[in-house]
């Protein structure tokens, strides 16, 4: 983390916590929590993203999906990335093909997971 430049600190905090939605990432002090760390901060942080917020509950972070700016196609979001990399799978219950709650574009992902899966990738290893 780096200190924020003093014209910056004038300004009341803005920012909202916040997670990948229909994927869960190791934490950093699991296996690959630290590369999957490394990988968010390189393709998210210093990048623009558009969001697309899933999920707004009190006192829980928003659920969104992070795409490059103008980007419509959810399987180039940072979500869609990351499960390919095999360093994030999805959650189980968007696996379930019964599960109605569950966008049409994000079934799209599972094939993303599969192929982490079968090439050995990150987690699946």
């Amino acid at each position: 983390l780096r200190k924020l430049p003093a014209h910056l600190l004038a300004f009341e905090p803005q920012a909202m916590l916040a997670q990948l939605a229909y994927v869960r990432a190791p934490a950093l002090h699991n296996t690959l929590g630290p590369q999957a760390g490394k990988y968010l901060q390189k393709n998210g942080l210093n990048m623009t993203h558009d969001a697309i917020m899933v999920e707004s509950e009190p006192n829980q972070p928003l659920q969104v999906i992070l795409m490059e700016q103008g980007e419509e196609d959810w399987s180039s979001s940072l979500n869609a990335y990351i499960l390919s990399e095999g360093l994030a799978v999805l959650e189980k219950y968007v696996q379930q093909s019964s599960n109605s709650d569950v966008p049409e574009q994000v079934q799209a992902w599972v094939d993303f997971q599969d192929e982490a899966r079968q090439s050995s990738t990150g987690l699946w290893q």
